[in-house]
């Protein structure tokens, strides 16, 4: 018996099974799925590992686990762990934002002109006055997984994805899978030709021991990005955050991390107020962490809607879960959100859903501040928003509300409140 196994270049590969009959065919196909899990979740454990050895980059995790950049950025691989897209430091956004809008040139890689596409924003790069550079190497890979999807025509609307999650069986429908990556990989490429300068890759004139050492280490297309930035002193616009930190090791300063990019394009009025909020919600939705947020862009989602619970503005706040995140900063960002709602007469049920969404999103981690520090803070800005007991507003709300102003321990935020919520695909309330 035969099936069709994936292959880092988009290219199918037939394994034939030499097995008597089809339930021995499927049990050997769940230990070569279970086997291919384990290294998945080994390599993952090392991405997000912080190591003094040579960090696991975007590219180099791509590679360690069988699949293209373009699968990587669609088929992020486990749930619960997520990738590393910004530094989540607004600080580190202000000090890299005049950089780029005063660079004449720019480097992107493979990964961000896929995650970008994902995102509908690939236009987020383009500024008058601006070159964008790429190494010759990044577009013969790019045609070489476009390649692997259209050379499959037959398999477009039929098919399916086998693999174990915790060592269970699972199929997946994959018969729209090889579509989508044609028509993106055919959008970045028209994107290349239209927008970008291939150029060849030489290398900085004096190559060091550690550019040589990730020359040999990196993925080529990395390799090649990192050698073209040091060769011509030029920045570079990656999602992938170990590759900037590589860059910074030697080239400090020059790195541009996702969220640098979305904020410059907005400045630049490349994204729009509803394409950035819509960005950041995919992000968020998505298993990217440290996706940088302001009111004004949940505000931007819950504009048409404001009487709902809207799952991206869930998304958005549970991103607030990371350890990483400034708790003051949250709290302050959610005062301003929930004044916003009030002012707009956002019904309590709703308020009260997203207070609680904000709760669980902070205590979900240890942080400096306590858990119960930040449960008195959250009760008591929906105090001050609705008086104590929710004493403002009518019986019939203040029943929505008193269960998160409860003190005791054993009963604060005990309930997740019940109210109406959007969905934003088929826009309908539910």
């Amino acid at each position: 018996m035969e099936c069709i196994q994936r292959h880092p270049t988009g290219v199918g590969v037939l394994q034939a099974i030499d097995v008597p009959d089809a339930n021995a065919f499927v049990k050997q196909l769940t230990v070569q799925a279970a086997r291919l899990e384990r290294a998945i979740k080994s390599a993952l454990n090392e991405y997000q590992r912080h190591t003094k050895r040579l960090p696991l980059t975007l590219g180099m995790l791509a590679q360690r686990i069988g699949r293209n950049e373009l699968e990587l950025v669609h088929g992020w691989p486990a749930a619960n762990y997520q990738m590393i897209v910004s530094g989540g430091s607004d600080d580190v956004i202000r000090e890299t934002m005049p950089m780029l809008a005063a660079a004449p040139e720019i480097v992107v890689d493979l990964l961000t002109l896929f995650e970008l596409r994902r995102l509908n924003a690939l236009h987020a790069l383009v500024r008058r006055g601006r070159k964008i550079l790429v190494p010759a190497v990044l577009l013969r890979r790019l045609n070489f997984i476009r390649y692997g999807f259209a050379a499959r025509p037959e398999t477009i609307g039929r098919g399916a994805s086998f693999y174990t999650s915790n060592g269970k069986a699972r199929l997946r429908d994959a018969s729209r899978d090889a579509e989508v990556f044609d028509t993106h990989a055919r959008d970045v490429l028209a994107f290349v030709a239209e927008h970008c300068e291939v150029v060849p890759v030489f290398g900085p004139a004096q190559m060091g021991a550690y550019d040589q050492l990730l020359a040999n280490s990196l993925d080529p297309v990395s390799a090649d990005v990192f050698l073209l930035c040091r060769e011509r002193d030029l920045p570079l616009a990656s999602i992938d955050l170990k590759l900037l930190a590589h860059l910074a090791a030697v080239h400090p300063g020059r790195g541009v991390d996702l969220a640098t990019i979305i904020a410059d394009a907005s400045v630049a009025g490349t994204l729009t107020r509803d394409q950035r909020a819509r960005v950041l919600a995919e992000l968020a939705a998505s298993g990217r962490t440290f996706v940088g947020f302001v009111n004004f862009d949940l505000l931007t989602l819950i504009r048409a809607h404001p009487a709902l619970v809207d799952p991206r503005v869930v998304d958005l706040l549970r991103v607030c879960s990371h350890p990483g995140i400034d708790v003051p900063r949250a709290l302050r960002l959610w005062g301003e959100f929930l004044g916003s709602l009030v002012e707009l007469g956002v019904p309590p049920a709703v308020v009260a859903t997203y207070a609680y969404e904000m709760r669980s999103a902070l205590v979900a981690a240890k942080r400096i501040i306590s858990h119960r520090e930040i449960d008195l803070m959250i009760i008591e800005s929906l105090e001050v928003a609705y008086g104590p007991n929710a004493s403002e507003l009518s019986a019939t709300e203040r029943l929505e509300v008193l269960p998160l102003l409860e003190r005791k321990p054993m009963r604060r935020f005990a309930r997740r409140p019940v109210a109406p919520s959007f969905d934003p695909l088929n826009e309908t309330s539910t």
